[in-house]
């Protein structure tokens, strides 16, 4: 009885372990893709409250103006407010669809004292052929 039980458990666990596997090595870039966008902590985002000269020096960030902002976080700027957008990382396959690019967008108030980074928001752009 306990041997029936001990196989069942090991063929179960094999069911599991080798397709999680086979996954894991064949979309390893993707998932690693995915994880440095959504999970791991960006450094840009310590400059919340601060100059943006402050954050293009220390990070050498080149950032491009955006026109009218429409995305889905619901996100309503202010007549005071801008956004810029970065490229965070290289490009990655994302599950043999296209590639992806991993990149935030600053939300930037200009005060009286220059420009005041808001908000770091992360995206994902997917270009599929």
């Amino acid at each position: 009885m306990k041997t029936g039980i001990k196989q069942l458990v090991f063929v179960a666990s094999l069911l599991i372990l080798v397709p999680a596997c086979f996954v894991g090595v064949t979309y390893r870039q993707t998932l690693k893709g995915i994880y440095e966008g959504t999970l791991s902590r960006w450094p840009e985002e310590a400059y919340r409250g601060k100059p943006l000269e402050e954050l293009q020096k220390d990070l050498g960030l080149s950032l491009e103006w955006c026109g009218p902002f429409e995305g889905p976080t619901g996100l309503i700027l202010k007549p005071d407010q801008r956004v810029m957008r970065f490229d965070k990382g290289k490009p990655f396959p994302y599950f043999h669809v296209g590639t992806a690019q991993n990149a935030g967008y600053v939300v930037i108030q200009t005060s009286t004292n220059g420009d005041i980074v808001v908000e770091i928001l992360r995206t994902c752009d997917i270009d599929s052929p």
